[in-house]
């Protein structure tokens, strides 16, 4: 008896083991962050991966300066990366540091210099002192002091240093047009949004300023509107795209001259049907108390080498975050753009959802994305986003597939209190925490890289070079419905190069590689290559069996002919045949009636 109760005891604690695993469902992982190593499958669930990203190591202001005395806590807000060198934006500091490939100082810009450095000029919102609560002297427009070309209206000069930054948000760097080194190379441009100054300035890594934008003229804006640039980017023509704080127009554009070029790209607004209808019988009265649908402002913004420039939404409204959550794959609910230069959305969104990180999140909005700065690899069309939200950061190719992820809210190494910016550079991550007041470097697994091989091949149109590529992805995830579709698209695409029986390298024919190319695309549950890939079998299979079938029609064709005359000539002797019984008739009817006389 005492040994049946022991019994009955270990498997009701196994049972309740076994129950409390399977308890943890696929929306447990990304919700409560149990693990950073998952993925989503074919049917957007969270299933285990291997690690994608290890740390490489977590830099600090002592690590950057050692020894060194700094005036604030440090604070990096934007990161970028370019030839070599990382620069990294201190906001509270007012300064930029540029660190080598191994993270040490190179140089600081602390302080700007040059004869060419307008005075200071800020459109004041009712606020009388600046952000360090120094009072800011109330000089007028047409003042000794003031710039003759400062526009009218409530326009002062601040008491701030015009050689110093302020606020600084946003950092970008191109290469220039000057080498003074002699060293061979192109020395740096560095484009910095010194927000709080109202103010862009281009410098070099000597802090040597080559031009201020400022006071930028935009008609539709008034000449009182703050000039707030926060993130910016650059082109290959030299025209700046800016995000400016306070303004939902879009992405303002600014020529190489410091004018205003146009406002592209405003994200969309979104107003349900009931909305609209309702608007349309309400009266002025009732119309003045309904909420203003207007748009949200940009977060961050990248451009890659062809010009698209990517723009990212943190602040989502309610329509978009029920969108995202119905995992939506509408371009009006994504928090991500692929912009091209008339403001057009070109990103592709073929995969289970909208680029918007974990596709389960908790009920309430407040951990709805947030999706705060965006980096994206050229060569391949991948492209990386940060959720300040979760933590984390995850990337995806060029079609909205997600191939990765990785990070974390937390205080261990890996996650982060409050990440702020992202910039890729090859298999390494770099993201900043102004809260650690740290610099986490992630170094890319050998998952990671085999994946990046992978679509960096397909990207390329390498498709025979991409399949053992995929292959390997599989052997670390075979959870991994993506490299089906890779696998998929590489035996269809080398289908498509051979002509009628023609067979590769392999001894494959084009049906070998269209039936390959089902079975994975049936793995994937990739319906629409799944139809072209059964399609264009058929149709080589009809082509293939072509002769045999219009033989065998022929043939069929020339029989029925055939049997047609036969049987025509047939029924005419047989109707011959009955005509002269017909006429024998009566003549052998007379000669019996002759004998019987």
């Amino acid at each position: 008896m005492k040994q049946s109760f022991v019994k009955a005891l270990i498997v009701t604690v196994l049972v309740l083991a076994l129950s409390l695993g399977f308890a943890v469902s696929a929306f447990a992982l990304p919700i409560n962050n149990v693990s950073n190593s998952y993925f989503y499958d074919v049917n957007g669930n969270d299933a285990s991966a291997p690690l994608a990203f290890t740390v490489d190591r977590v830099i600090s202001y002592p690590d950057i300066v050692p020894n060194g005395t700094v005036k604030q806590p440090f604070e990096p807000v934007d990161l970028h990366y370019h030839d070599g060198y990382l620069y990294v934006l201190d906001a509270k500091n007012r300064c930029v540091y540029v660190l080598d490939d191994e993270y040490k100082l190179v140089t600081t810009i602390s302080r700007l210099s040059g004869d060419n450095i307008p005075d200071i000029y800020v459109v004041q919102d009712g606020s009388s002192e600046t952000e360090d609560g120094e009072e800011v002297p109330d000089l007028d427009a047409g003042s000794p002091e003031a710039d003759a070309e400062a526009p009218t209206g409530p326009v002062v000069m601040t008491g701030g240093n015009k050689f110093e930054l302020q606020g600084p948000m946003g950092i970008f760097v191109v290469t220039g047009d000057v080498d003074e080194d002699g060293d061979g190379k192109k020395d740096p441009v560095i484009y910095i949004s010194d927000t709080d100054n109202q103010r862009i300035v281009v410098c070099n890594l000597k802090g040597q300023v080559s031009q201020v934008y400022q006071q930028i003229k935009v008609s539709v804006l008034g000449d009182l509107y703050s000039f707030k640039p926060t993130r910016l980017v650059v082109d290959n023509t030299g025209d700046l795209q800016v995000i400016c704080s306070g303004i939902n127009r879009g992405i303002m554009q600014i020529n190489s001259d410091g004018e205003f070029r146009a406002f592209f790209g405003a994200p969309d607004v979104l107003i349900s049907a009931w909305e609209r209808l309702w608007r349309n019988f309400a009266t002025e009265e009732q119309l003045a108390q309904m909420v203003t649908f207007t748009p949200t402002e940009y977060s961050s913004l990248t451009i890659d080498k062809r010009g698209f420039i990517y723009p990212t939404i943190s602040a989502l409204d309610d329509a978009a975050v029920k969108g995202l959550r119905a995992l939506s794959i509408s371009p009006s609910h994504s928090p991500v753009k692929k912009l091209s230069a008339d403001g057009t959305d070109m990103l592709r969104r073929k995969g289970l959802a909208n680029p918007m990180g974990d596709l389960v999140w908790a009920p309430s909005k407040e951990v709805s994305p947030k999706i705060i700065d965006i980096s994206v690899q050229s060569d391949s069309g991948r492209y990386t986003i940060l959720d300040q939200q979760t933590g984390r950061f995850f990337t995806y190719d060029a079609d909205g597939n997600l191939l990765y992820l990785a990070g974390g809210k937390g205080t261990s190494q890996g996650t982060f209190q409050m990440p702020a910016a992202l910039e890729t550079q090859g298999d390494y991550v770099y993201i900043s925490d102004t809260t650690a007041k740290t610099i986490t470097v992630f170094r890319a697994t050998d998952y990671v890289k085999a994946i990046n091989e992978a679509a960096q091949a397909s990207a390329n149109g390498l498709w025979e070079t991409s399949i053992p590529l995929w292959q390997e992805v599989l052997s670390y995830n075979s959870n991994m419905f993506i490299a089906n579709i890779g696998l998929g698209k590489a035996e269809m695409r080398l289908a498509m190069a051979l002509i009628d029986d023609q067979r590769d390298a392999n001894g494959m024919n084009a049906l070998d590689h269209y039936e390959k190319a089902i079975f994975y695309f049936d793995r994937a549950s990739e319906k629409d290559n799944y139809s072209v890939a059964y399609t264009a079998l058929r149709g080589n299979e009809l082509e293939k069996y072509f002769g045999l079938i219009f033989g065998v029609i022929g043939v069929l064709i020339v029989g029925l002919i055939v049997l047609k005359i036969v049987r025509a000539q047939k029924k005419k002797k047989a109707a011959k045949a009955m005509k002269k019984r017909v006429d024998q008739g009566p003549m052998i009817n007379r000669a019996k009636k002759g004998d019987a006389e």
